[in-house]
């Protein structure tokens, strides 16, 4: 695993961290406003924590300006 971009987070755990509903994750990815999925395994998908949490300061960010 590459320590520099923390663990996998698997869709449960996006759902939990930032609030968004499953269908919306999938969504705002699609439109290429979240981050993409990584393959972990042939059935299985999740996404960098690190990933995840520049997200959720990106839209800090945002919503203070």
């Amino acid at each position: 695993m590459n320590a520099d971009r923390g663990r996998f987070l698997r869709a449960n755990d996006v759902i939990r961290e930032t609030g968004l509903s499953r269908t919306t994750i999938y969504r705002r990815e699609r439109e290429g406003n979240f981050p993409k999925r990584v393959r972990l395994s042939a059935n299985a998908m999740g996404w960098w924590s690190a990933d995840i949490d520049r997200w959720k300061e990106e839209r800090l960010g945002a919503a203070l300006h």
